[in-house]
């Protein structure tokens, strides 16, 4: 063989070589170049540093969702508890009761009809109450379910002018 034949050959090899990463590899990094948009500096537009950083940000923000419903739901209870201290029921006693009888209210619903709609609220917790009343419940809280809040606390839209 000549060296002129191997040259060509090694210099046709070198020819066809692809300068850029194959399309493959193009389509499998896009999204997270597109996720990666935003930030700073070689994080932006080096592979590794971006795909770690993303990795972070990823797991910070799952950790985000799990504590915004956590806070949310003891958002709801505190609202709830709040709307039954003037009738003396412990909230517990509340959810076990309302679950007895088959009333299905999620503590979304229910934090609501405490805020907003007060007279519902009160209808609920007056039957509560009275199934409290039925299985001679008493704690210490409670000695007998008031069926109105106390004269002290105000509801809205409870007064009239």
């Amino acid at each position: 063989m000549k060296l002129s034949s191997i040259l060509s050959a090694v210099r046709n090899q070198f020819l066809w070589t692809p300068k850029h990463p194959a399309p493959e590899q193009f389509f499998r990094k896009k999204p997270h170049f597109r996720l990666a948009a935003y930030m700073k500096g070689r994080r932006r537009n080096c592979w590794t540093l971006m795909r770690t950083q993303l990795e972070k940000q990823l797991l910070l923000a799952a950790w985000g969702r799990h504590m915004t419903s956590r806070e949310k739901r003891y958002l709801r209870i505190t609202r709830m508890e709040g709307a039954l201290t003037p009738f003396g029921l412990p909230y517990e006693q509340y959810m076990e009761n309302l679950a007895k009888m088959n009333i299905l209210l999620n503590r979304k619903i229910l934090a609501d009809f405490g805020i907003w709609e007060p007279r519902t609220f009160r209808s609920l917790t007056t039957l509560v109450g009275h199934k409290c009343d039925l299985e001679n419940i008493t704690t210490p809280v409670q000695k007998a379910v008031r069926p109105y809040p106390t004269d002290s606390v105000l509801v809205r839209r409870c007064l009239e002018f």
